[in-house]
């Protein structure tokens, strides 16, 4: 299994105004669509957009429009501290291990990747940073990035 943990704001959708009406950005999806096309990873949401209902229907409705296949979305990470997305991301491996009965987290997911714009999220350490992805939140998703997330899940 492969995982994609994947910020919405600033990734896919670049127009600041999205806690209103969510404008997606195409070629950021294409990108997204890309990634998982060549990977066959599963997205699990960090995003804040997984505390508000409307935005997580949002998102479901987008990857069902833009065909980014039934199955791609595997869950949420718990919300556990808006600025503590490493922990978050920490915890639901740690989650996905225990109800799986397993003492490593390797024996069931192969890889894994974080694609976020927001690098103040990040700073407790917890995480591999190598598998952390950036984006320009102005830009989202392009295809510069799309090639190093690529790379880090088919390693």
């Amino acid at each position: 299994m492969k995982i994609c943990f994947l910020d919405v704001d600033g990734v896919l959708v670049t127009d600041e105004r999205y806690w209103q009406t969510p404008t997606w950005n195409l070629g950021t999806i294409d990108t997204l669509k890309h990634i998982l096309r060549e990977t066959g990873a599963k997205i699990v949401l960090s995003s804040t957009w997984r505390t508000r209902a409307y935005l997580i229907h949002a998102f479901v409705e987008m990857c069902n429009k833009y065909n980014l296949g039934k199955d791609v979305i595997m869950g949420m990470t718990p919300d556990i501290n808006l600025f503590s997305r490493d922990k978050e991301i920490t915890e639901y491996l740690n989650r996905l291990a225990q109800s799986r009965l397993l003492l490593n987290i390797e024996d069931y997911v192969k890889s894994w990747v974080v694609i976020d714009d927001e690098q103040s999220f990040f700073q407790n350490k917890v995480l591999d940073i190598n598998k952390v992805v950036f984006v320009d939140k102005n830009k989202g998703l392009t295809i510069k990035e799309a090639e190093r997330v690529i790379k880090i899940l088919n390693k």
